[in-house]
């Protein structure tokens, strides 16, 4: 009877260490995800950010510009 019962909890112990190591991966892979989708998306917002600026900055330049290469406009 104390032989099954040792194999009972030894068992119970076995799965529950095994559903609970599933249960912390799966977890941790979600706020990993969650981490790195946040992080991307605030990239992406810099970058395009930055491509607008540049393009407002490109309808500035004249002719007389691109021909003088020691002009440097105040524009920031």
């Amino acid at each position: 009877m104390l032989a099954i019962f040792l194999i009972g909890i030894w068992a119970l112990a076995f799965y529950s260490n095994y559903k609970l190591k599933n249960d912390l991966e799966k977890t941790l892979a979600e706020q990993q995800f969650s981490t790195v989708s946040i992080l991307a998306a605030e990239i992406n917002t810099g970058l395009d950010d930055r491509i607008k600026t540049l393009g407002n900055v490109a309808t500035l330049i004249t002719p007389a510009m691109m021909g003088n290469a020691a002009y440097r406009p105040n524009v920031l």
